[in-house]
């Protein structure tokens, strides 16, 4: 046991720098890991704080062939079990997806 310990005792002193290169890599890796996992609670709130200010949708409702005037007034009415309305606002929206030409180029496009 006693020349085991010299012998670890012995290979620090000759790869000190090996040891501490090593050192820092493991340093900043878990450094990169902690700041990886702590960005992300802050990017949830963020992007959670810029969805509420901008009064960004919640549900997007689509339909294979579109939906009735019915089907909108069906969303718009809808209430909870206490009979208190859900919904806050209804904007209906026709868009089609087409492929647009100009000149000799043509390209996909949403309209909206």
């Amino acid at each position: 046991m006693r020349k085991f310990n010299k012998n670890i005792a012995k290979e620090f002193k000759t790869s000190f720098g090996r040891f501490i290169a090593i050192m820092a890599i493991i340093a900043l890796g878990v450094g990169f890991l902690i700041g990886v996992t702590q960005a992300t609670p802050d990017m949830k709130n963020t992007m959670s704080t810029y969805l509420i200010d901008n009064k960004a949708y919640d549900i997007d409702v689509k339909g294979t062939f579109g939906l009735t005037q019915a089907d909108i007034d069906a969303i718009r009415g809808l209430k909870d079990d206490a009979g208190n309305e859900i919904v806050e606002s209804v904007t209906p929206v026709i868009s089609t997806d087409a492929v647009v030409t100009a000149g000799e180029y043509e390209s996909s496009a949403s309209i909206i």
